[in-house]
């Protein structure tokens, strides 16, 4: 058994910082304290790129990440080898900081305007602690998938009022922070789709090509 403990505190450096605790699932003893810091963000990363992976179109050849903290750096790396990327692009409040992660892969370049970034992506990553959205629906386009994996409100109400809303858990959609998500206060948990049951068939994903 396990339990993590989890501080977010923006700013800090790292700001997601944790402990793992891991326990006997038979005597209960506790059998190692860890630090999650690592471990969260690979996790994170992860369970995004799985979800990307059977929602966005084969086809897609632009991925976007909007951010370059901790969280971008391990999504740029889980979504490395995702599609056959001929373009990535990064975005920041903090130019600099863009441009340092886009380092890390040769197809990566930091872009100035966070719209020009959006323009035409069909994968768009998003990494910020943003308390508002720094876009409009109408800045997608059309058949891309969006992750979004920011405490704060990332996503544009409409978007999420016309999109196909895939959630890890749908208590993230029943709960409020800190356990359920900001962004998903506005969104009827019965319109949302888990992970768990896309992977196993039992509901269905994208209901069109065009359908965010």
């Amino acid at each position: 058994m396990c339990a993590k403990l989890v501080t977010v505190f923006p700013g800090s450096a790292p700001s997601h910082q944790g402990l793992l605790c891991l326990f006997d699932a038979e005597q209960g003893g506790v059998l190692a304290v860890m630090g999650a810091e690592h471990l969260t963000r690979i996790r994170t990363a992860a369970g995004s790129a799985m979800a990307a992976d059977v929602c966005c179109p084969q086809t897609a050849r632009v991925l976007c990440i909007v951010g370059a903290g901790s969280q971008a750096e391990a999504h740029l790396a889980a979504f490395r080898d995702l599609r056959q990327w001929t373009e990535i692009r990064v975005w920041n409040r903090t130019a600099e900081r863009a441009r340092s992660l886009a380092l890390a892969d040769s197809r990566a370049k930091a872009v100035p305007e966070l719209r020009e970034a959006l323009r035409g992506a069909e994968a768009i990553v998003l990494c910020t602690h943003g308390s508002e959205p720094l876009f409009g629906s109408a800045d997608i386009a059309p058949g891309a998938h969006v992750s979004s994996v920011g405490i704060g409100r990332e996503l544009p109400p409409q978007l999420l009022q016309e999109a196909r809303v895939l959630v890890e858990w749908r208590g993230a959609a029943e709960s409020g922070p800190p356990s359920g998500a900001l962004d998903l206060e506005s969104v009827d948990p019965a319109t949302t789709l888990e992970l768990g049951a896309l992977l196993h068939g039992a509901e269905l994903g994208r209901e069109g090509p065009g359908q965010v």
